[in-house]
């Protein structure tokens, strides 16, 4: 049977999606808790985690987290519900890989849904993304990658013909990071069927699993955010001066901005339970302390 997910509120409602594993289940528990923090009275939060495979009590957990009549956490087992797709073309991946790209069949009944990772901790009213103004019609909205634009410019030799030829970039200024993302579902099913979502999901050449498919799929449909959106910590505590030395400096420095003041961290690359004092990790871990799952964080951290 296809699963349709249906809106838990009639009105004023911003629907949040996660894909989540188990081994994510302490650091979703994080970021939704920094969603509850920073919500407002008016909107009402609808967080959907697609999963597979996670136990009743975990799902329990987060679910206890909501904590107002304006808060809804469901969980979807979309292990069953993937053998209605045809995947194979791809095989040998997991099944959180596959999950944003059924979003527009799934979560159909929505015009549009916000999508986070799980190694965020939102800092701003994430009702604000969701009304973000998108007045040329485009599929999705995101940020640029930082941290993918620098590579491509250290190893621009091995790396334009990737980025140009084949996921056809006009720029590569224009490569999103997918951690933070709008999916405008309509506009989205306006245009392409799920089936050539799919085809282009399995295909093996991507470097960077879905996130290069996402940039490949929506080249040119694509609303760019700002960067405080989506504010990328720094890897492995390298220096700023050399880990975006050759990046456009309009780039650099609007990440430069944005960290002044950021919506979202996302701690892609350098994980705070793995380096606890690394680049803003004092606001997961000023969350994590007061988390049920501090006990199990902190088990990560010493093994």
């Amino acid at each position: 049977m296809m699963l349709k997910v249906v809106p838990a509120f009639s009105e004023k409602n911003i629907p949040i999606m996660f894909a989540a594993s188990d081994a994510y289940i302490p650091h979703l528990a994080i970021t939704i808790k920094s969603i509850l923090i920073t919500r407002d009275d008016i909107h009402n939060y609808d967080i959907i985690v697609f999963h597979h495979l996670i136990k009743k009590e975990r799902q329990e957990k987060i679910i206890d987290l909501a904590d107002g009549p304006n808060i809804s956490i469901r969980f979807f087992e979309m292990g069953e519900k993937l053998e209605n797709y045809d995947f194979s073309v791809r095989e040998g991946y997991g099944a959180e890989s596959f999950y944003r790209a059924i979003v527009s069949d799934v979560l159909q009944m929505y015009e549009k849904v916000i999508y986070l990772d799980c190694d965020l901790v939102v800092l701003e009213n994430i009702a604000k993304l969701f009304e973000i103004k998108n007045p040329e019609g485009k599929c999705i909205a995101a940020v640029r990658d930082i941290n993918g634009i620098s590579a491509t410019y250290i190893n621009y030799e091995s790396r334009k013909e990737y980025m140009y030829k084949y996921l056809k970039l006009n720029h590569i200024r224009d490569y999103i990071q997918s951690g933070v993302m709008v999916f405008f579902i309509q506009n989205i099913r306006n245009k392409y069927s799920v089936e050539q979502i799919i085809k282009e999901s399995c295909k093996r050449e991507v470097m960077f699993g879905d996130q290069d498919v996402l940039n490949k799929l929506y080249v040119g449909d694509i609303l760019l955010l700002d960067m405080k959106w989506n504010v990328i910590v720094n890897v492995d505590r390298v220096k700023f001066e050399n880990q975006y030395l050759l990046a456009p400096n309009e780039i650099v420095m609007q990440y430069m901005m944005s960290r002044k003041e950021p919506y979202i961290i996302h701690y892609a690359g350098t994980k705070p339970w793995k380096i606890p004092d690394g680049d803003f990790a004092e606001l997961y871990w000023n969350i994590a302390r007061k988390s049920f799952f501090y006990g199990e964080i902190m088990k990560e951290l010493i093994c």
